[in-house]
């Protein structure tokens, strides 16, 4: 049989068309256009992508069914040749920053699936293997060259939400750095003073004492501070000490305490509210 080369359509009834019928060609870019009231969003939206749309999802999960919305059944006597469809919109309801057309239409698990199962992998001596049955018999190629047997990448690791995403950014495509030039609120007042300002935060009124035992001098200014105290202040090892950890009404007791560098114990608090 030879494929076809237009969608057909026969006597659409949707709003103000009424007994069109029409071929619409595939495997092209199609504009559609006319007058204002002519039809054109009723023929694009209402019966071509609703249709389409509606046989796209058709073909995935009951899970992912419920969670997206479902166009009727356009009034047409038929449509023949009509691929699966989905639309792309200006602003989409996306229901979380790990969303994204193809997690969403599931377009993505059919990639991840091709990528896995149909592209060529490199064996561990770095030659480039071809795929065939074996991938899907247990997940493995056999190097034609060097004969070393190993498994193949699985679809989970061309995937942003879990094997495969980016080890820095996990996969959200943003970075969460420290400006170390803000972490110092007043370089003319002392630690002690309150000169970093992650360390006046709920919960890190010990640091200060943390950095004393380990030598930073927390009564002079710290833009007077030698350069390797600055350093342990700002990006020190996050390490346990002992440290003479005074209250507010001046008590103090030696405590087991872990000490975390200005900049970091910023970012666990950023993350731990975000």
């Amino acid at each position: 049989m030879s494929q076809p080369k237009s969608i057909i359509l026969k006597n659409i009834q949707v709003n103000n068309i009424s007994g069109l019928s029409l071929k619409v060609p595939l495997n092209q870019f199609v504009g559609i256009c006319g007058v204002s009231g002519s039809g054109k969003s009723s023929l694009a939206m209402d019966v071509l992508y609703a249709e389409g749309s509606r046989r796209y999802l058709a073909s995935l999960s009951a899970f992912s069914r419920v969670r997206m919305k479902q166009s009727g059944i356009p009034n047409v006597e038929s449509i023949d040749y009509l691929p699966s469809a989905i639309a792309l919109r200006q602003r989409p309801e996306i229901p979380n920053r790990r969303s994204t057309v193809g997690t969403i239409s599931e377009a993505l698990n059919v990639l991840r699936l091709t990528f896995s199962r149909l592209g060529t992998h490199i064996c561990p001596n770095g030659h480039a293997v071809s795929p065939n049955i074996s991938i899907l018999q247990d997940g493995q190629l056999t190097c034609p060259i060097c004969n070393t047997t190993f498994l193949v990448k699985s679809a989970e690791d061309f995937s942003f939400n879990s094997n495969g995403k980016c080890q820095q950014c996990g996969g959200v495509g943003e970075l969460v750095d420290i400006d170390k030039a803000k972490v110092v609120e007043d370089p003319s007042l002392s630690i002690r003073e309150g000169a970093i300002a992650s360390w006046k935060l709920p919960g890190t009124f010990f640091l200060p004492f943390a950095a004393q035992a380990l030598g930073v001098d927390i009564d002079i200014p710290f833009e007077s501070l030698p350069a390797d105290q600055k350093e342990l202040v700002l990006s020190g090892e996050k390490q346990q000490v002992k440290a003479k950890v005074e209250s507010r009404s001046k008590k103090s007791a030696v405590l087991d305490v872990t000490y975390t560098n200005a900049s970091q114990t910023l970012l666990e608090i950023y993350k731990k509210n975000n």
